[in-house]
């Protein structure tokens, strides 16, 4: 989750230049929770 927060983050900002536009940590939070809800939902279909 970490890892895909902060991957996210650099990509927003380095490879696309899009901090201007958007605050650079939001797309980097938004990755994580969709990481952290996938996981989730899987977590409960494991039962």
């Amino acid at each position: 989750m970490m890892i895909v927060g902060v991957a996210s983050a650099a990509i927003w900002n380095g490879v696309l230049g899009l901090s201007g536009s958007i605050y650079e940590v939001l797309p980097g939070m938004l990755a994580s929770f969709l990481v952290y809800g996938v996981a989730k939902v899987f977590k409960l279909t494991e039962f």
